[in-house]
């Protein structure tokens, strides 16, 4: 995108920038970008070619987990045996002391950190988050908001006599570091975060303009050109291949270009089943109990599918609980209950949302309603809807594929191996159909005793539409930018 803010050329950012290139950070063609509503970005002085370097920052300019640890901070924690959750939390309270201090090495960086942060989920007020009842992302926000209440107690509970941080100040350095910090390999190559500044004020793009990378275990960060970039651009890197709902509860935005879309769908165990405890090990090996689906990931749904079997096998029957055990399909019955089964799994995690896909469909289109809420607000209702299109879809799946399920095993052989009847199906959903079908169509025969079709089994893949790759666990407390070496 073209940035359009105002460039902030003079005064204190012209100080700040005179320190980075004292301390060997190079960055000759970019300037900082003003936006009305605060945000800052970077942007291209000249135009870029590709791979050409555009920023690098040594690593003496970094704030690192180490260099906490061989501080007057760092002997003081570990005189008063203070035991943190996170070592985002050692770089914020680092942060905090110098920030307090004055004249630290750091000032010009502290100087121009943000002073609030009222569009990250953490600082939402219940009510607020309360609009997120029944979405992906409410239990992620919850528990990031309960890691900031605990580290903040055991850092009052061990220091207060010492230090007097709030916890308004508290929640402020974590906030700054879980949303500006890098994952870095140290001197040893083990990750970890690692705040740098400038680099700090790159913004994330889909697609990025620019990819960066440590120039060697310990050493400098190097952003480089990820292809031709004009004079005026902002320059972008990847924050990584989150979800939309990850995006907004560490960042608290997200880009509409991203279609990762994720919902949430709990399943439950009975507690008198006399297999519970067999069964809640193989609902936990399929990442569950509570599954993420994805809008066009099939390998999300397959392994929900595997637990739902899991839930309505007879294990009394030994061959049954086998096949459960291989993750196969049991039987044309037993698919068409997990299907429908599954129908009423996504029905209830709708109704746990305060409001219905029709309602947020309709506010999303009526632009003056939209106009009225803040930026947060908009994104709420946008990150609601797309959850509950997931929920739809899976539903809508499941149902269609119950409801075939119900004819003749000959006549449902015939669709799985001739499967005209979904052509007009979004391609997501035929690719679903197609991975699902090669579970289900080796139990079909040999229920019906088939030995041939007229038709081969084998059939042409059906093509590709974006699918992402792998995402990260929903309950993280640590969102750091990871690297795309």
């Amino acid at each position: 995108m073209d940035c359009k803010a105002k460039s902030a050329e003079g005064g204190d950012w012209a100080a700040y920038f005179s320190w980075l290139a004292e301390q060997g950070c190079r960055f000759p063609y970019i300037q900082v970008a003003l936006h009305a509503d605060g945000e800052r970005a970077l942007r291209a002085k000249k135009s870029f070619d590709g791979k050409d370097e555009i920023v690098f920052v040594p690593r003496s300019l970094m704030i690192t987990p180490g260099l906490v640890h061989q501080s007057p901070l760092g002997a003081l924690l570990k005189e008063h045996d203070v035991q943190l959750h996170s070592s985002q939390t050692l770089i914020a309270l680092f942060i905090l002391e110098e920030k307090r201090r004055g004249n630290s090495y750091w000032q010009f960086f502290l100087d121009h950190l943000p002073e609030t942060y009222d569009h990250i989920p953490a600082y939402f007020s219940d009510e607020r988050l309360d609009e997120l009842k029944g979405s992906f992302t409410y239990r992620p926000i919850l528990y990031r908001r309960q890691l900031i209440q605990r580290e903040y107690e055991t850092v009052r509970d061990k220091l207060g006599a010492v230090r007097d941080w709030s916890f308004e100040e508290v929640r402020w350095a974590l906030t700054v570091v879980n949303t500006r910090c890098f994952s870095l390999p140290n001197e040893e190559g083990k990750d970890e975060p690692v705040v740098v500044p400038l680099a700090d004020m790159m913004n994330h793009g889909e697609p990025a303009n620019a990819k960066w990378r440590c120039d060697e275990p310990g050493g400098g960060l190097v952003i480089r050109a990820r292809g031709p970039i004009a004079a005026g651009r902002q320059i972008t890197i990847s924050y990584g291949q989150k979800t939309k709902g990850r995006f907004f509860a560490s960042y608290g935005f997200f880009d509409l270009n991203n279609d990762r879309w994720q919902a949430v769908l709990p399943i439950h165990i009975d507690k008198d089943d006399p297999y519970f405890g067999e069964k809640q090990t193989f609902v936990h090996r399929q990442q569950g109990p509570r599954f993420a689906l994805h809008y066009r990931r099939y390998e999300k749904l397959a392994r929900a599918l595997r637990a739902v079997r899991c839930l309505l096998t007879d294990w009394h029957v030994a061959w049954e609980r086998r096949m459960v055990l291989a993750g196969k399909v049991v039987s044309q019955e037993n698919e068409r209950m997990t299907m429908m089964y599954l129908v009423g799994l996504c029905r209830d995690a709708l109704e746990a949302f305060p409001q219905t896909l029709e309602e947020d469909r309709a506010l999303l289109l009526d632009e003056t309603r939209m106009s009225r809420l803040s930026l947060p607000e908009q994104s709420v209702v946008q990150l609601r809807c797309s959850e509950k299109q997931v929920l739809t879809r899976v539903a809508a799946f499941a149902a269609s594929v119950a409801d075939l399920l119900e004819a003749d095993t000959q006549e449902v052989l015939e669709v799985l191996v001739k499967p005209e009847a979904v052509e007009a199906w979004p391609p997501a959903l035929r690719r679903w159909f197609q991975s699902w079908s090669e579970e289900m169509v080796p139990v079909l025969f040999a229920e019906s005793g088939s030995r041939r079709l007229e038709e081969p089994l084998t059939r042409p893949m059906i093509g590709d539409d974006g699918e992402d790759g792998d995402e990260e666990a929903m309950l993280s407390e640590d969102a750091p930018k990871s690297s795309e070496k």
